[in-house]
């Protein structure tokens, strides 16, 4: 995970608070979810980033998880990537939902596809910052995370 370096030395200052650490450890410990309330959608974020640099300092693994925040709608969406894109080197990208209403089914359907798939693309291949969920999203069914990668086709040019 690639964070900007004038920010990391702003996010370890998160490191000295025991809370903090106590939070980081128990997220790791449960392998789950955490949900975060009562703070304004800049602390959310701090807190966020603050998690990830953390994690990838501190796991032995090269490839910590990029983090998947949960959010209830699209404009709670646009808000917290504002935010994160702050911190993270790598943009972060909205995985939405279908629309669900019939205005111009058959073009507003392509196009919001197009980007659901764009936005796992980005999450699978580690190219984003962070992997924010609509509500609405989570009701959309998609391919199992293998299958979808065996699926993926990478287009070069001079290709065939």
């Amino acid at each position: 995970m690639i964070f900007l370096p004038s920010i990391k030395d702003m996010l370890k200052e998160a490191f000295v608070d025991p809370a903090f650490k106590e939070l980081v450890d128990s997220f790791s410990a449960q392998k789950g979810h955490i949900n975060l309330t009562g703070m304004t959608e800049t602390q959310k974020a701090f807190l966020i980033a603050a998690a990830a640099l953390y994690q990838s300092e501190n796991s032995e693994s090269e490839n910590t998880p990029i983090p998947v925040i949960l959010v209830s709608d699209e404009l709670s969406a646009r808000r917290i990537k504002s935010h994160l894109d702050s911190f993270f080197e790598k943009e972060s990208v909205i995985l939405r939902g279908r629309e669900t209403h019939m205005s111009a089914v058959s073009a507003s359907s392509r196009e919001i596809e197009q980007g659901r798939v764009k936005a796992l693309v980005k999450y699978v291949t580690r190219d984003c910052g962070c992997l924010i969920v609509t509500a609405g999203a989570l009701l959309t069914k998609m391919l199992p995370m293998n299958r979808f990668i065996n699926t993926t086709v990478t287009v070069r040019l001079g290709k065939r």
